[in-house]
């Protein structure tokens, strides 16, 4: 096992999976995302603590320079349905009923994820985003302390950490991008509009 996984929990074809995932995002962000100022360089892409979620799917945190997410994994791989990117999917976590969103591109085909950070300008070395990764991961994973408490909670904490102000980037670095953004786009529940002549402005998607 080498950097880019981190605690990886699942068979040999899974973490093989794990790694076709990391190895995509890599090579989304030297591609695409690097000269953009929402690239965080002191970063790395990572899956951290990823595991059985059930038969059919892994669950982990992905950790990149530019947004971290819980995700839902299939362990093998989905054709992607453009028109459900973006969507709202209800995952079942030890937690309670958790509102992720669907994404993913051809390569590593449909996944779901959930928002916890974007960007990662927060974060000034790796372990520290490790750190909170662990912490998010451990929160979803456990059962709640009593009725009231939800992972639908849980999550809608974890968004206080994306940062709405304009980003700086000019409608042509925008464009350059393209149907990449889609993939981390939608499954982050941000938007990046990449047809306004006037600079992009994130927003978060409320649950």
């Amino acid at each position: 096992m080498d950097g880019m996984t981190r605690g990886i929990d699942t068979g040999d074809a899974s973490t093989a999976r794990v790694e076709e995932l990391v190895t995509r995002f890599r090579e989304i962000g030297n591609a695409q995302v690097a000269d953009l100022p929402i690239y965080n360089d002191k970063l790395t892409v990572e899956a951290v603590g990823f595991r059985p979620l059930d038969r059919s799917a892994l669950f982990g945190v992905l950790i990149t320079p530019w947004f971290m997410n819980a995700v839902v994994l299939p362990r093998e791989k989905k054709d992607l349905d453009d028109a459900a990117l973006g969507r709202a999917a209800i995952v079942t976590l030890p937690a309670g009923p958790t509102k992720f969103r669907i994404g993913g591109d051809d390569v590593v085909g449909t996944f779901q994820s959930l928002s916890i950070h974007s960007p990662m300008s927060a974060f000034s070395f790796q372990e520290a985003a490790r750190v909170e990764a662990e912490k998010t991961l451990a929160s979803l994973l456990a059962p709640p302390e009593d009725e009231d408490t939800t992972a639908v909670r849980i999550g809608s904490r974890a968004r206080t950490g994306f940062d709405n102000r304009p980003s700086a980037i000019s409608p042509r670095q925008a464009q350059r991008i393209g149907q990449e953004i889609r993939l981390w786009s939608h499954s982050s529940g941000n938007t990046l509009t990449t047809k306004d002549s006037v600079a992009m402005r994130w927003k978060s998607s409320s649950l």
